[in-house]
């Protein structure tokens, strides 16, 4: 065992709260990283890692917080894969805190199908481990699996799951993009179970503000960018070029949000103006068009009407001068009969022809 590992291991005991001990492991973790970094000696990291972990007393969340954490120093300072020359033989008789390691470490490098094989041989290995099962649906989320949302279902609520286990499924949620359905619900539902249970850390707030964008919560995105710029303590650059491009893309999302709908209200606002002059247009073209027809059947009515008279006219006409035909008396009073008849029949049937004569066009 490492001999800063035996010192701290004793200092811990000494230490008056959880949290002290918790601060303690981490920057010895640290410490003993960034010397692997100098003097190049093998993959030890993770060896010195579980003695510390094995001889302090910890929570569950710090473990993990601590193996989370010293993972991405690792990576960051340039440490291999924590199974790098490690056998595949060698991997079944590997320490747990190696495994989680190993997992973290493939997490943070989006190495989805190499996660989703370690995690399920070291359920095997560790059945009662919930945490390595959240890794496996972490793996899921990250290559859309079909399956990946009722796997995410049944691990939320999983009554084991600590924050540690939330973090890893609210990061699976957020990479799993638009192949899970209710994305934006669910980050806000995994990160809110962290907030309240007292994690604050930035990429929460950072998974949050992504949400609360393509929610169209422009407020409330940006307000959760900025905390999560305000608690990037660990001054990595390329973590908070992340965190910028996030609260530029919420502003000019909102930006761009607030042009379509002003936009949107003008235009609007001219298609109604337009509507009202077309449609003021046809009322009064339609109006005119009313008024001729009226006008053509008052005509028409008139004129059946005037047919109508004339047609009785000449029934009465053509009985009074045929009752008289027939009463006359001698060839003479006949003749003049009929002679009324005819003409009067043929004045009839010309002012009939006169009333039906169509109009001339104008």
């Amino acid at each position: 065992m490492h001999p800063l590992v035996i010192r701290t291991v004793t200092r811990a005991q000494d230490a008056s709260t959880a949290e002290a001990r918790y601060e303690l492991v981490r920057s010895v973790c640290f410490e003993l990283v960034d010397a692997e970094t100098r003097d190049g000696s093998a993959a030890s990291w993770p060896d010195h890692l579980g003695d510390l972990l094995d001889g302090v007393q910890l929570s569950t969340d710090h473990q993990q917080w601590i193996v989370q954490s010293t993972t991405w120093r690792a990576r960051h300072r340039g440490l291999d894969d924590p199974l790098s020359g490690v056998a595949p033989m060698g991997i079944v008789t590997a320490t747990l805190w190696r495994l989680y390691a190993a997992a973290y470490y493939r997490r943070f490098e989006f190495r989805f199908e190499s996660l989703r094989a370690l995690t399920r041989l070291g359920t095997q290995l560790f059945p009662e481990e919930s945490m390595l099962r959240s890794f496996d649906v972490l793996a899921s989320l990250g290559l859309r699996d079909p399956n990946a949302a009722a796997d995410l279902a049944r691990a939320v609520e999983d009554g084991s799951r600590g924050l540690a286990m939330t973090d890893v499924l609210l990061h699976g949620t957020w990479l799993a993009g638009d192949s899970l359905p209710d994305q934006d619900g669910w980050i806000l539902r995994l990160a809110d179970d962290l907030l309240n249970g007292g994690d604050d850390s930035p990429n929460v707030y950072f998974w949050r503000s992504s949400a609360l964008r393509r929610q169209e919560r422009y407020a409330e995105a940006l307000e959760s960018i900025d905390a999560a710029i305000a608690r990037r303590t660990l001054r990595d650059n390329l973590v908070h070029q992340d965190y910028v491009r996030e609260r530029e893309l919420v502003l000019a999302t909102s930006s761009i949000a607030q042009l379509i709908a002003a936009r949107t209200a003008a235009a609007k606002q001219e298609l109604m103006a337009l509507h009202a002059e077309h449609l003021a247009e046809a009322e009064k073209k339609y109006a005119s068009r009313a008024v001729a027809a009226e006008n053509a059947i008052s005509k028409s009515l008139t004129g059946v009407v005037e047919i109508l008279g004339v047609f009785l006219a000449l029934v009465a006409f053509l009985t009074g001068s045929g009752y008289l035909a027939l009463k006359a008396e001698g060839y003479g009073q006949l003749l003049v009969g009929l002679g009324v008849l005819t003409v009067g029949t043929l004045l009839l049937v010309l002012a009939l022809r006169v009333i039906v004569r169509p109009a001339s066009p104008k």
